[in-house]
């Protein structure tokens, strides 16, 4: 049974309370074994009964369960906390029941060992179930327990349950914070049980947008479970390497490691890492633009979801679903399988999922030309967005005030300790040295206390410092934000004004500025999605702009757009002008370079020369002006890339010889 998450096809280790973390291939060697000495036939059970197939399993569980009345209360507590993790990933009520038994049986004891582990254990369960409030208190119980009782390897597999409890709840950065402390205490443990450590910490550098830097972890992780023969170890990084190759656009790589996962998962009988590998392969194929066989997928992992209860799990299904039949051009399927997905966030507290339900389904009213819908659910989508802000904004301010606090109440502390130490040095320096030398001792002391006054102003200062410079990041990343809504509702209006009129050129005049706005739109989403706020990456800049404009056009299967260039940051002053420059150019390319319909072929390149020179070129196989009377760019387009030009001290040329070839080059104050 596998101790893992699934969100958006990635998995998460969770630490186990009986006996260790990350070991579900628990009892293959008597080594395994170290408790319950005294019952013989439950360690016979537990060595000689395989786990390898459903029917097993289930004599496994009832075996241990018609035993429990023969054990004592210690050992009965073990078994339970046994039948809770082995029945966690098929059956969430009776892993609930075994669980609390468990925990209602060890509080009858003064064992506080067994407590937290039994706390610990049910806190699980109940994060599988996503009860996460749950979860964090009872897991929070337990770190306090072996805190006081200094038990630092079960201390770091609590951290690293906290982490992945706010993982599932979308908190990334507390997430990463418990993720690390768990990781430091294994390394100063000599390295235990690392496996879970890195696979986690991946996991949050992939839903940050780092697929490269979560490949790191990930391969750690498996190189650690393939030493250690660990198979559950092995499909949950299989999987996870999957997914980030999947975030990478490499998706014959995802399918690969998607399928090694599922051959173990499915060796295992690991019913919920089955509904992951398949919901990975979903991905995979609707990357590859086959949407019948991302749908297949899709089923059978809703299937196992919808057995198992997993309510976040076939929410988050479903609006995959959704999205795959609007990309598919089945709006009416989209839509009833997006308010499945929100049927069920209705009872489920979490706001993040919501918040995405809300924006597919948006996507999906705007798509059919529902206008009036679209709007609707792209207001409640930025209902929930706003609501998200202010909870990590009052969160930031209260972490802030803890933080001073905490610093403030030490900081009193080792004044008291000092000035104590000092009055005993006094004391006893008094009876010995002449009153002159006390009267020096006394002068030192006074400047070694202004001298902690000086340094604790200073250390304040710093602090406000640092809660200025995070507020103000938190702000600025606000403002893009709301930047890139306000434009969306610019385009949306634009949009529902050009559904009702019938002039032609009008219409295209009102598409083109849609594309203009969607092209500034860009820029500041890539701005407060990114780490630095002050510039553009433009080659992922340009791939996201121009498949808006082949939606636009409904060009996706005629004219394929490549960005020639290597990875380029340029500052939004700079970034913006061009991003409007290339939206022209492959506007008009689009409308004029095949005329007849045929198959084309538009190039972006921009590179960089030396330090205060870009060169631009957008290039095309179409019909060229000779053949087209039509200009490439024409009317306010041509005037607006005129002036954007010169805006960046910049020359255009023009080549007609096979297509159309327009370069740029420019002459800027900066580079980003």
């Amino acid at each position: 049974m596998k101790p893992y998450l699934g969100y958006a096809g990635g998995k998460l280790s969770l630490v186990h309370t009986f006996p260790i973390e990350m070991n579900k291939m628990k009892y293959r060697s008597t080594s395994k074994i170290w408790y319950l000495s005294g019952n013989i036939f439950y360690i016979m059970c537990v060595l000689f009964c395989p786990t390898g197939s459903t029917a097993q399993q289930d004599r496994m569980v009832d075996s241990i369960t018609a035993i429990l009345p023969t054990m004592d209360v210690e050992d009965r507590i073990e078994a339970l906390g046994d039948l809770s993790y082995r029945t966690s990933t098929s059956d969430f009520k009776a892993s609930l029941g075994y669980g609390k038994q468990a925990l209602n049986l060890a509080r009858q004891t003064d064992n506080q060992s067994l407590l937290a582990k039994s706390l610990k254990n049910l806190a699980n369960t109940y994060m599988r179930a996503s009860r996460f409030e749950m979860a964090l208190d009872l897991n929070e119980k337990a770190m306090k327990i072996f805190k006081s009782t200094n038990n630092m390897e079960e201390l770091a597999g609590v951290y690293n349950n906290l982490g992945a409890t706010y993982r599932r709840k979308g908190d990334f950065t507390k997430a990463l914070d418990f993720f690390f402390k768990s990781l430091n205490i294994k390394d100063s443990l000599g390295g235990i049980n690392l496996t879970s450590a890195y696979a986690n910490i991946g996991q949050i550098y992939r839903q940050k947008g780092e697929p490269k830097k979560a490949l790191t972890y990930f391969f750690q992780s498996l190189e650690i479970d393939e030493k250690n023969d660990d198979l559950s170890g092995m499909a949950i990084n299989f999987s996870n390497i999957g997914t980030a190759y999947e975030n990478q656009g490499k998706y014959d790589m995802a399918l690969s490691y998607a399928r090694k996962a599922l051959a173990i998962d499915e060796k295992l009988n690991d019913k919920y890492g089955v509904a992951i590998d398949y919901n990975n392969m979903a991905e995979a194929y609707f990357g590859k633009k086959q949407y019948s066989g991302s749908f297949d997928y899709y089923q059978k992992s809703l299937t196992i979801k919808r057995k198992m209860g997993n309510q976040n799990g076939m929410a988050h299904t479903l609006q995959r679903m959704a999205k795959l039949h609007s990309d598919w051009k089945k709006h009416d399927s989209a839509l009833v399988f997006a308010h499945k997905s929100l049927s069920i966030l209705d009872s489920v507290d979490n706001k993040e999922r919501k918040m995405e339900a809300h924006n597919v389904l948006s996507e999906i009213y705007s798509a059919k030309g529902d206008h009036k819908n679209a709007m609707a659910s792209y207001k409640e989508y930025i209902k929930l967005r706003e609501t998200i802000f202010n909870i990590a904004k009052e969160r930031l301010a209260s972490d802030m005030e803890s933080k001073y606090e905490s610093a403030k109440k030490d900081n009193t502390i080792e004044v008291q300790r000092t000035t104590i130490a000092g009055q005993q040095k006094i004391q006893v320096l008094y009876g010995i040295l002449s009153g002159l030398l006390g009267l020096i001792l006394l002068g030192l002391y006074h400047n070694h206390k202004k001298g902690k006054k000086r340094n604790k102003e200073l250390q304040g200062l710093n602090e406000a410092l640092d809660a200025k410079n995070a507020q103000n990041e938190l702000l600025l990343r606000e403002i893009h934000h709301r930047v890139k809504n306000n434009l969306e509702m610019v385009k949306s209006l634009i949009a529902l004004q050009s559904a009702q009129i019938e002039d032609k050129s009008t219409k295209e005049a009102m598409l083109a500025s849609q594309n203009r706005v969607e092209s500034m739109g860009i820029i500041h989403q890539k701005l407060y999605q990114g780490e630095n706020l002050g510039s553009i990456e433009m080659k992922d800049y340009f791939i996201n702009l121009s498949e808006g404009i082949l939606d636009s056009f409904s060009a996706e299967g005629k004219v394929e757009i490549e960005c020639i260039m290597d990875e380029l940051e340029l500052d939004i002053d700079t970034a913006v002008p061009i991003g409007l420059i290339v939206n022209e150019l492959l506007t008009n390319a689009l409308k004029y370079a095949f005329p007849s319909g045929e198959q084309g072929l538009v190039k972006i390149f921009l590179t960089k020369d030396g330090v205060d020179t870009l060169n631009l070129q957008v290039a095309d196989n179409g019909v060229g002006k000779k053949n087209n009377p039509a200009p490439k760019v024409k009317g306010f387009g041509r005037e607006l890339v005129g002036m954007l030009t010169r805006q960046l001290n910049g020359t255009m040329e023009e080549d007609f010889g096979l297509g159309t070839t327009i370069s740029f080059k420019f002459k800027l104050d900066k580079v980003a």
